[in-house]
This record gives structure tokens, sequence and C-alpha cells, in this order.
């Protein structure tokens, strides 16, 4: 990711958001693709736009 804070990605080889950022609207993301929570998934995928 170009042009991040260096402690925002905390992956290697996927992103992978400090959790100080969740309060910056990546707490669902977290809990969903690194915790496996299911109702955070199905709010990742959802067809927002529609």
């Amino acid at each position: 990711m170009p042009d991040v804070s260096a402690d925002f990605d905390l992956g290697a080889g996927e992103v992978s958001p400090n959790e100080k950022y969740n309060n910056k609207g990546w707490e669902t993301y977290n809990n969903a693709y690194l915790r496996k929570n299911k109702s955070a998934l199905a709010a990742e995928e959802a067809f927002w736009w529609e």
C-alpha cells in the first residue's frame, strides 16, 4: 500500500490493519478477515452500493 503510515499495515503478504485504526473504519474488516467473524464478513461482502 503506497502512501500510508508505516504502522498501518502489520501484515506480511496480505493487508492486516493495525487495530489502532479500527476507529477509522477498519474494525469490521479486521473482524471479518482476521478474526473470521461471520456477521462482519457478511457486512464486508454486502453490496452497499445498490
